[in-house]
């Protein structure tokens, strides 16, 4: 221990430089893009995973601060981009300022001495000015993590270094946070007030710190020598940590079950005798995926139910508005349901087509600032009705990721869907049946409908554009398809789903495919990961007891996914005591982002579930349970040809020897930060 204590400086500068070692190769991957792919969906584990990226950072200085305002201007709703940064500046600035002082100040000195920029603002001032020195430094391009250990080296009070920090970085991050929306969706008039804002509320900052450093209030927290400004930080750090505690609490603890779900669980009702006038065609491809989706649209004679947790800008969801629109110009009525908070689209896509007199835009939950657990709820359903004769179910969301089209060279999430053929309009099934989920959904008190902008020469601009893109698509891929003779008759289709409820909900549709499983002998199942808590864990593994339960999931090569792979990859050794057989698939270009369930050779279940807590207990999802043997084997075909490209995982938590596939990839920097932040997020596994 008195080496370690000795010999602190040569072991904290030891860290820092491994870590840069490590992280620099990778900095070109430090983007916008890049940082959206490991944020959750949840706004309090996003929280959580912005705070630990500000804490690296600290460190390490990267990524860069406009990346991750921009970031957090995306991620979070409105102005609560603003305080959530602020909350996580905090913890950067402290960390750095820790981190100085236990440097030392020779130390630090010798680390800045070799940056000309902030070696020059250092020697104009002496250490009585460090407190204006700190708000320039902050605003002028110079290494603002080095400057925050240079001022913790030195002694300077923690308070004043911190006041005088966040004034300076408000200058640049307030209208960074608030625009990065608007700027993503060129709406230059959004630009404006904020960048106001922002310059009034830095000059009030400025006043505000000059007036209380000059001026000692002589009042109770005066005699007690308590700065206002210390207790004002204090109260917004206890404030925000009771808030987020308000906004996870109410998702802890067991799921629950009503009687009324488990009475209604019978085996039988998921089998048919006859085949029925639905039928069904796996699309598994994702270009195919997506030209069926817009063909459907093109086809449309009445009306166009859609439902998709995330609508992402791009070619994809370029082609997709412009389809929209294309149909609601031609009469048809477009009913379209997206995720209020994280997947919501762009509102550069929802304002032209809320605008339109026959398409409706509902968002299902919003930021709620006195309800705070209803920001964990997400719409996380993917279907879409065309009429009463077809529907998609699936995991795919509208983005160029899930579609992969001409062009695309970024991360490919495979993921598999179930068209749905009613051959005869007059008949009732699953079609009708989403209908009226829909509507349900639409006109419950968590929902809202997008109130129509105007129709000037602007919104006429951009809908031509948008139909220009989707006419541009059609004409290249046009092609004529008989459904009829290319789909597969089936016995019977149910549809499964959770309740749409914001808040820790009943798992409804956990508890069908729990019973499914209980009552099956071989099981095959896909998902990009499996999370579940120690509880959950224990009555999985009593489901799964005495039977062939396979398990078809990412690699930490493959997955994009932080929070909820992170979690898997530290339980995995636990999960496997369970008994299961697990595959892990073996690519550093694509992922598998399907849903799948295949039960004794006959019964089918394709969807939005995934294995895990907010499938379970918080959002809505919906799966179809198909029965028809020819489907079933189409479907396991197609989750075959993806074991052919997977490994066993052993009892040993390794990799079982093949002589056809090796391991994939995976770069020491990402096992890294997946096992650490396993570790760090395995508590909050309720969560994912």
């Amino acid at each position: 221990m008195n080496w370690l204590y000795k010999n602190k400086h040569w072991i904290y500068i030891a860290i820092i430089a491994t870590a840069l070692l490590l992280l620099i190769p990778h900095r070109h991957n430090f983007t916008v893009e890049g940082l959206l792919g490991y944020v959750p969906s949840s706004i309090a584990l996003a929280i959580l995973v912005f705070a630990l990226i500000y804490a690296v950072k600290a460190v390490v200085m990267f990524p860069p601060l406009k990346v991750l305002y921009i970031a957090a201007g995306i991620v979070f709703p409105a102005g609560w981009g603003v305080v959530i940064t602020y909350l996580c500046l905090v913890i950067a600035l402290t960390i750095g300022y820790s981190v100085g002082k236990a440097l030392g100040e020779e130390e630090v000195h010798k680390i800045i001495t070799k940056n000309k920029k902030l070696a020059s603002l250092l020697d104009e001032g002496k250490r009585d000015s460090l407190p204006a020195l700190c708000f320039i430094a902050r605003v002028l391009p110079v290494p603002r993590d080095l400057f925050s250990m240079l001022c913790g080296a030195v002694n300077m009070p923690y308070w004043k270094y911190l006041v005088a920090s966040l004034l300076g970085l408000s200058t640049f991050m307030v209208p960074v946070v608030l625009t990065s929306a608007a700027v993503s969706s060129l709406e230059s008039s959004g630009l404006i007030l904020p960048i106001v804002i922002s310059i009034v509320a830095s000059i009030i900052g400025i006043g505000i710190y000059a007036y209380t450093k000059k001026t000692a209030l002589k009042s109770f927290t005066g005699r007690l020598r308590l700065h206002p400004i210390k207790i004002a930080a204090s109260a917004i750090i206890i404030s925000f940590i009771a808030y987020l505690a308000f906004a996870l609490l109410p998702y802890t603890g067991s799921v629950y079950v009503s009687q009324e779900t488990r009475d209604a669980f019978v085996m039988e009702d998921f089998f048919g005798q006859y085949e029925i006038p639905e039928r069904v065609m796996l699309l598994e491809e994702p270009r195919d995926a997506f030209f069926h989706r817009i063909n459907l649209i093109s086809k449309a004679k009445d009306q166009i139910y859609f439902a998709a947790f995330a609508i992402t800008q791009g070619t994809t969801g370029d082609i997709f508005v412009g389809a929209m629109l294309h149909a609601a110009e031609r009469g048809i009525r477009v009913s379209i349901i997206n995720d209020g908070i994280v997947g919501a689209m762009p509102s550069s896509y929802r304002n032209v087509l809320s605008a339109h007199e026959n398409i409706d835009v509902y968002l299902f939950s919003r930021f709620e600032l006195l309800r705070p657990h209803y920001t964990n709820t997400a719409l996380h359903d993917k279907y879409m009705t065309v009429d009463n004769r077809f529907v998609i179910y699936g995991g795919r969301n509208i983005g160029d990721r899930f579609f992969n089209l001409e062009g695309f060279t970024g991360h490919v999430a495979n993921d598999r869907e179930v068209l749905v053929y009613n051959s005869d309009p007059d008949f009732t099934g699953v079609i009708a049946q989403t209908e009226d989920y829909f509507y349900a959904k639409a006109n419950s008190r968590h929902t809202h409908l997008v109130s129509g902008g105007s129709r000037d020469s602007e919104w006429e601009a951009q809908r031509d554009y948008f139909i220009g893109r989707f006419l541009e698509y059609k004409e290249g891929v046009a092609r004529d398809f008989n459904y009829l003779a290319n789909t597969t008759g089936v016995n019977r289709i149910t549809l499964l789903t959770n309740p749409y409820n914001t808040g820790k909900n009943e798992a409804t549709l956990a508890y069908n495919l729990m019973m499914l499983t209980k009552n099956s002998d071989v099981i095959i199942a896909q998902s990009p990961y499996l999370v579940l808590t120690r509880r959950n864990l224990e009555i999985f593994a009593d489901m799964v007891r005495d039977r062939d339960f396979t398990l078809s999931t990412n690699s930490l090569a493959a997955t994009s996914n932080l929070p909820a792979f992170s979690a898997y990859y530290a339980n995995r050794r636990s999960i496997l005591a369970t008994g299961i057989t697990i595959y892990e698939y073996q690519d550093t270009r694509t992922s598998l982002h399907g849903k799948t369930y295949l039960f004794d050779g006959r019964l089918t279940a394709i969807g939005s579930f995934n294995l895990n807590e907010r499938s379970i207990r918080s959002d809505t999802e919906s799966m179809l349970v198909i029965d028809s043997v020819e489907f079933f084997d189409i479907a396991l075909d197609a989750i075959n040809c993806q074991l052919s490209r997977s490994l066993r995982v052993g009892a040993d938590n390794r990799y079982e020897f093949s002589y056809d596939i090796d391991a994939a990839h995976v770069s020491l920097v990402k096992r890294i930060l997946y096992t650490v932040a396993g570790y760090v997020l395995t508590p909050f596994r309720f969560m994912f």
